[in-house]
Parts: C-alpha cells; structure tokens; sequence
C-alpha cells in the first residue's frame, strides 16, 4: 500500500513545522527555565529540557518526511514508495515510543 500525502497536506506539514519550531525556540530559552535552587525547580527544568527536545523530535520527522515526500515526487521513480511507507511508519513508531517514554509508560514521576 502507498501513501499519497496530497499537496495540501504537505503544505500543512510544512506550516506545522515552522509553527512547532518557534514553540521549540521558545522552549529552549533557558530565560525562561526555573532556577536551580529548589528540587522543584530542578525538576521543572528538566520536563521543560525533555519538552523542548520533544518539540525538536516531531519538528525534524516532519522535515525528513516532507523532505522524502518533495525528493520523491521531483525525482524519484515510483518503484520507491514502498521506501517512503516503511520511513513513514518508522517515524510513526518513533513518535509513539517518544510520546510513551515522555508520560513514564503511565507513570507518576516526582519532580
């Protein structure tokens, strides 16, 4: 099975993308992290670290796979979108185990 992303789609991808990168941008500010002084600031800190580097995560999946996606429809032969569907379901599951791995596998963790 192939996956047709429309060009619509990609266009959205894309305005995604640039939106999650200023978040990211944002997130990253250490201006704008707890101080150290506190273990709830420490812990803060880092979910604010993990969150950013999460943001940064999705960002560059969706960059690789609308970068595929542009590579294989200006130049690509078809014989290559069985490639793009294994990449796409390989990124599927890396922000699957990325979502799971940021909320513990369910669990509570203080901070």
């Amino acid at each position: 099975m192939t996956i047709k992303i429309r060009p619509d789609q990609l266009e959205r991808m894309n305005d995604l993308a640039q939106r999650l990168t200023e978040v990211f941008l944002k997130e990253c500010d250490p201006t704008h992290w707890p101080d150290l002084d506190s273990r709830d600031g420490r812990g803060d800190r880092l979910w604010l670290k993990k969150n950013a580097a999460k943001t940064l995560a999705i960002v560059t999946q969706l960059v690789f796979v609308g970068q595929r996606i542009e590579d294989r429809d200006s130049n690509a032969p078809p014989e290559h979108d069985h490639d793009l569907e294994q990449l796409i379901a390989r990124a599927e599951q890396r922000a699957a185990a990325m979502l799971r791995a940021h909320d513990g596998g369910g669990k509570k963790t203080p901070h």
